[in-house]
C-alpha cells in the first residue's frame, strides 16, 4: 500500500505544480518581458508609439491569461477526479500498474497541451516578425560560444558517462531478463534522447540568431538554456534507469510513482528557466564587445 500513497502524493504535486502553480509563473514572465527588454518589444510593434503598443500587448495578455488559467484550472479539476479514481483502483492488491502508468502519461500530455499550443503560436509569431525585420548588419561577436563556457566539464562528463552506463546495464540485463527487441528499444530510446539534446545544444550555440532577441543578456539566456538542456538530459536518463530497474524487479508497483515524480522534477527544471526576466547589469556575462566584420 505504501507505493499507492507515494504515487498519490506525487500525482497531487504534479497537479498542483503543472496546472495551478506553473501557469501564473509563466504569465508573470510574459508580463515582465516588455519592461525587461524594451528594444525587442519595440521591434515587435514598428511604427507604433510604445504606450499604444504596450496597451495592445496588455490587452492580448489579459485575454491569454484568462483562457490559459481557465484551461489549466479545468485540467486540474480533471486531475483530482482522475486521482480519486486511480486511488480507488489501486486499493486492490493485484492492481494493474501498466494501466496507471498509461493514464498518468495521458494526463501529463493533457497538462502539457496548453503550453505546447502556446509554444507553437509563439514560434509562428516570432518567425513572422523576424521575417518582417530587415536583415541586421553582420558582426563578429566576441561572446563565448563553447559548451564548456556555459556548463561545467564535470557535468558534461556525468551526462556522457550516464549514457554508457545505461547501455552497459541494458546489455547486462540482456543475458537473462531482456529480449533482443527490448535491448534495441531501450538503447534506441536513450540514443534518441541524446541525439535530440545534441541537436538542441548545437542550435543554441551556433544556430541563427533571433532578430527580436536583445543582444544584452543574450549570453545569460543562452547559458540558462544550455544548462537546462544538459540537466534535463541527466534527469531523463536517470528516470529511464529507474524505470528499467523497477520493471525488471519486484518493484513494478513503484513505476507509477517514479513516472509522476519525473514529471514533477521536469516541471521544476522548466520553471527554473522561466525566472522573471531582468535587465542584466553592465559588465555581466551578457555584455560583449562587437566589431564589424
Amino acid at each position: 500500500m505504501i507505493e499507492t500513497y507515494a504515487f498519490s502524493a506525487a500525482f497531487t504535486v504534479q497537479i498542483l505544480g503543472m496546472s495551478l502553480l506553473f501557469p501564473p509563473w509563466l504569465i508573470r514572465y510574459c508580463l515582465l518581458w516588455p519592461a525587461a527588454y524594451p528594444e525587442s518589444f519595440e521591434k515587435m510593434y514598428p511604427g507604433i508609439e510604445r504606450s499604444v503598443a504596450f496597451e495592445r500587448y496588455s490587452v492580448s495578455m489579459r485575454r491569454f491569461a484568462a483562457v490559459y488559467l481557465g484551461a489549466n484550472t479545468l485540467i486540474a479539476v480533471l486531475g483530482v477526479l482522475l486521482l480519486a479514481w486511480l486511488f480507488r483502483q489501486m486499493q486492490v492488491p493485484d492492481w494493474d500498474e501498466a494501466s496507471v502508468i498509461f493514464r498518468t502519461l495521458g494526463y501529463f500530455m493533457l497538462q502539457a497541451s496548453p503550453l505546447l499550443v502556446l509554444a507553437v503560436y509563439s514560434i509562428w509569431y516570432m518567425r513572422k516578425h523576424n521575417l518582417s525585420l530587415p536583415e541586421p548588419k553582420r558582426k563578429a561577436s566576441l561572446q563565448r560560444r563553447g559548451l564548456f563556457d556555459f556548463v561545467s566539464p564535470s557535468v558534461v562528463a556525468i551526462s556522457v558517462l550516464a549514457y554508457f552506463l545505461f547501455v552497459a546495464f541494458v546489455i547486462y540485463l540482456w543475458q537473462d531478463r531482456l529480449s533482443g527487441i527490448d535491448v534495441l528499444v531501450w538503447i534506441g530510446i536513450v540514443t534518441l534522447v541524446y541525439a535530440l539534446d545534441v541537436f538542441t545544444l548545437y542550435k543554441k550555440l551556433y544556430g541563427r540568431k533571433n532578430r527580436l532577441e536583445p543582444q544584452e543578456g543574450r549570453a545569460d539566456r543562452m547559458a540558462m538554456g544550455i544548462r537546462l538542456t544538459v540537466y534535463i538530459n541527466i534527469t531523463v536518463v536517470s528516470f529511464l534507469f529507474i524505470m528499467l530497474v523497477v520493471t525488471q524487479q519486484e518493484l513494478k508497483k513503484w513505476a507509477p510513482f517514479a513516472l509522476s515524480a519525473f514529471f514533477v522534477i521536469l516541471t521544476l527544471l522548466i520553471s527554473r528557466a522561466l525566472a522573471a526576466p531582468r535587465k542584466p547589469e553592465a559588465g555581466g556575462i551578457g555584455s560583449s564587445s562587437e566589431v564589424p566584420s
